[in-house]
């Protein structure tokens, strides 16, 4: 039962069911398919074994073959044109204001023409010369427009017979022959839906395609249609037997996600847009892959799925961002035609691109790594069409998708701006900027209280050169630094680094009451960060410089006063630092403010310093929730006995 209760806990329940949902959106944004499915792509060669028909079944056109058939059909349909009798009984062909009459003669010539013409057939001056269907009495025949009469010739023959004075008032007859544009349709219609989708059919067990053949031609067409009968051909069991296995195979994926995020980067969970970012980001490309794989499976290539890293890179960790790169690569590869491939590339690129831009605000650098990123993506899709391909030979098309894919790497910018601005978070671009010592809380901090400012100005040199040292966040650990003492504005006088008269207040003011002053300028700190609108990122170098450990001086003072003096009193509220920056911002901290108070400076003497104080820290537990190891513990103190030395330097003594 109490398994249950440690397992089960309220948050986990729902964090399952988050990652339950997402693997349900995304199995159901995926086309349906089958697990028997083939993976192949059209001009490349085929990699497996020799294919053999698994059973009977129809190779079925392509949607050019069906296009050109439906084209063919509707011009092999004449057009169907209706025949009308035209009666000459008492028809007047004199307008009834002429006051001349024709002859009996004329009028009978007259009336014989127009029969004639009438019965033969008397079409529209617009008809063009083609053949067409004639229904007349009910019967069909096939004969060209040349062999009717239309209705300008029939006027001629009118105006030879008829002087220029009947001419003029004589009604000319219409046409007798009409399109029926409705038979002629139902016609068509007919003849298109008569059109069968199937060209021909593959008997079981004959040969499709061999290994090293290429996928083109009348092999695509087969290997299409082999694909969609399978898919056809299988029932709702196997179906749900494919999504079933392909959501468990994600949902372990996503899990494994969350486990790797808890263990090693667990500070992150305690803050919902943290979660809600990420979770955003993962389902977005991995939607995006799907959508391409299955849409235009050719240009899957033109996706700059780095970008995800890049991004993860740039508010969080290397480490986080690269774990993530992985598992997206592995969800999307389910769906692609060649997932070896596709694994290889995107994972060496995200390898590269994070390896090579530790420094995201820097342009130059951003530029270089899109560089790297064009040649190690050619170079990986030329190494694998070699190693499948005997016949190589440069595809300009899938150059070109890497070339574009590479460009659009330089998106980067615009979507940090508009991911800082829509989930109020921080980037290394924007550290960039509170960095710069004229920010107006920076400002304010080096005008009221300039002992506390030269302080963190060397804290944070320390800071950032271990970072970089080690492989940490640099730029954030020295943004951090700059602000870590801010609370102490309220009152500088009250901190010795601002005493210039040689007047300290607290020799005047009990240990307890002098301990909390102290103490307070973490929380000060925290709300006048917040009042500036500093980024919560920073806020926690703030919170986190001191931990909880103890104002060991106005303790042990007091504790001369009472022996019953309690340790919680005196202690500085957390929380612990929960990260390398922040362990290393408490390191240099203690190390900065401590060697202030060396006399006569030596090496041994810094040796000594700097072995008590971070053995003091890391014996009080204040590493314990940093990701910090005792091997990169070990480094931090060469490293800052190096600097500490280079910084105070035995000078030569020049005569006066």
């Amino acid at each position: 039962m109490s398994f249950i209760k440690k397992y089960f806990k309220i948050e986990h329940l729902a964090l399952f069911v988050i990652l339950f949902l997402s693997t349900v959106l995304i199995v159901l944004l995926t086309p349906e398919s089958n697990r028997f499915s083939l993976r192949y792509q059209h001009g490349e060669p085929w990699s497996q074994d020799v294919l053999y028909a698994p059973f009977d079944f129809p190779v079925y056109k392509t949607n050019e073959e069906l296009i050109s058939e439906k084209k063919q059909a509707i011009e092999s349909q004449f057009p169907i044109y209706t025949f009308k009798k035209v009666s000459l009984e008492n028809k007047n062909f004199i307008l009834a204001n002429s006051e001349k009459v024709i002859s009996e003669n004329l009028n009978n010539d007259l009336n014989e023409i127009i029969l004639n013409s009438y019965e033969t057939g008397v079409i529209s001056d617009t008809l063009i010369n083609r053949s067409i269907i004639l229904v007349k009495n009910g019967e069909e025949s096939i004969i060209n427009t040349d062999k009717l009469i239309r209705r300008t010739e029939l006027k001629k023959k009118i105006r030879n017979l008829l002087p220029d004075s009947l001419f003029n008032v004589f009604n000319v007859p219409e046409e007798n022959v009409f399109f029926n544009k409705e038979e002629t349709n139902k016609r068509i219609n007919n003849a298109i839906s008569n059109i069968l989708p199937i060209d021909y059919w593959v008997k079981q067990n004959s040969r499709i395609i061999a290994k090293g053949e290429i996928v083109q031609g009348d092999k695509l067409k087969v290997l299409d249609s082999l694909n969609r009968n399978y898919v056809k051909n299988s029932d709702v069991k196997d179906r749900l037997i494919s999504k079933i296995s392909k959501g468990a195979i994600i949902y372990v994926l996503l899990l494994a996600f969350y486990l790797y995020i808890k263990k090693f980067n667990g500070a992150l969970l305690l803050i919902n847009k943290n979660i809600i970012f990420i979770l955003f980001n993962t389902l977005l490309f991995i939607c995006l892959g799907i959508f391409f794989s299955y849409s235009y499976p050719d240009y899957i290539l033109i996706i700059p799925f780095v970008i995800y890293s890049l991004i993860l890179q740039s508010f969080f960790s290397t480490r986080l961002a690269l774990f993530c790169s992985v598992l997206v690569t592995l969800v999307i590869s389910l769906n692609v035609l060649n997932p070896l491939i596709f694994i290889t590339q995107q994972i060496l690129i995200s390898i590269v691109a994070l390896t090579s831009n530790a420094k995201i605000y820097n342009r130059a650098n951003l530029f270089l790594v899109v560089v790297k990123i064009l040649i190690i993506s050619t170079i990986i899709w030329i190494s694998f069409s070699l190693f499948s391909d005997a016949d190589f030979t440069i595809k300009w098309e899938k150059l070109g998708q890497i070339v574009i894919s590479s460009i659009l790497v330089l998106m980067i910018y615009p979507l940090i701006y508009a991911y800082e601005k829509v989930f109020n978070m921080t980037s290394d671009i924007s550290l960039l900027e509170l960095g710069d010592t004229n920010a107006p809380l920076l400002k304010r901090l080096s005008n009221e209280a300039p002992g506390t400012f030269h302080h963190s100005l060397n804290v944070a040199n320390i800071a950032e050169y271990l970072a970089s040292e080690i492989g940490a966040n640099s730029m954030l650990v020295r943004v951090g630094a700059l602000y870590h003492d801010i609370g102490k504005i309220s009152n500088p006088t009250l901190f010795i680094e601002n005493q210039t008269n040689g007047i300290n207040p607290h020799d005047d003011l009990a240990p307890k009451e002098s301990a909390s002053i102290i103490i307070n300028h973490i929380l000060l700190g925290v709300e006048l960060a917040k009042e500036y609108n500093i980024p919560d990122r920073i806020i926690d170098f703030i919170r986190t410089h001191h931990g909880d450990s103890l104002v060991k001086y106005f303790y042990h003072k007091n504790k001369e006063l009472d022996p019953n003096t309690v340790k919680e009193n005196f202690s500085y509220p957390g929380p612990k630092p929960f990260s390398k920056e922040t362990a290393l911002l408490m390191i240099s901290d203690s190390i900065e403010a401590a060697s202030k108070s060396v006399q006569q400076p030596t090496a041994q003497k810094f040796d000594r310093l700097v072995e008590t104080v971070i053995d003091g820290h890391l014996n009080s537990g204040q590493f314990d929730n940093s990701d910090l190891t005792l091997k990169e513990i070990k480094k931090v103190k060469l490293l800052i006995k190096k600097k500490l030395n280079s910084i105070y330097h035995v000078r030569i003594e020049y005569p006066e």
